[in-house]
């Protein structure tokens, strides 16, 4: 009875643990991930060997011929010298924040938080053009994710490059933390949901049949 109530003890410190994740962008999407002695680097992937490339290949183009889930979508940030991708990143990311994933994001640290974005084009029309959009895209989604979780630092600058031919460049960094229970709990959540809408459809097609 000791031991059972050792293990349990255990169990529940491990789930009050934080995980740890520090994501980083330029010219390309990083996270690490750390989960009390142990760190473990998400993306970029590290090289395989030439085999497991060419596999990795295939089953890459198997993916983006099916429709995109978010992670598909992060996944393809990394090494992306161009910024569009986290764009539309933090911009589906806020969607979910305030909306199938609010209830988690209550749970969520955003212990340090920044975004400097500098607008460019080819000429001053694009380049102002560009910023704007760009503004009406950033703010009211950062807006959304650090008020929807629990925010301590966080700095956005979006600024326009006027300089002939200035591409679009962002760097962002930022550590957030959560409880690994929060993490259980929502994957519960959504496993029960998904037995219940099972369990609706099947007795909707057996009213149907009658």
């Amino acid at each position: 009875m000791l031991v059972f109530g050792g293990i349990v003890l255990l169990l529940i410190l491990l789930l009050c643990c934080p995980i740890t994740l520090r994501l980083s962008f330029l010219n390309g999407f990083s996270v690490r991930l750390k989960y009390l002695f142990f760190s473990f680097q998400l993306l970029p992937p590290k090289e395989k060997s030439t085999g497991k490339k060419k596999r990795a290949s295939q089953k890459k183009k198997k993916s983006e011929e099916e429709s995109e889930s978010t992670l598909e979508k992060l996944r393809k940030l990394t090494g992306e010298d161009n910024a569009a991708g986290l764009f539309d990143f933090l911009r589906e990311l806020a969607v979910l924040a305030a909306g199938s994933l609010k209830k988690l994001f209550r749970h969520l640290v955003i212990a340090d938080f920044s975004l400097d974005v500098s607008a460019g084009g080819e000429d001053a029309a694009e380049t102002a053009l560009t910023y704007g959009k760009l503004c009406a895209v950033i703010y009211p989604a950062v807006s959304v994710l650090v008020s929807q979780a629990k925010t301590k630092h966080y700095g956005v600058s979006v600024f326009p490059d006027f300089s002939e031919g200035a591409q679009t460049k962002a760097h962002m960094e930022a550590r957030l933390r959560i409880k690994p229970v929060f993490l259980l709990s929502a994957g519960i959540g959504f496993l029960a949901k998904l037995v219940l809408a099972f369990f609706k459809k099947k007795i909707s097609g057996q009213e149907t049949q009658q």
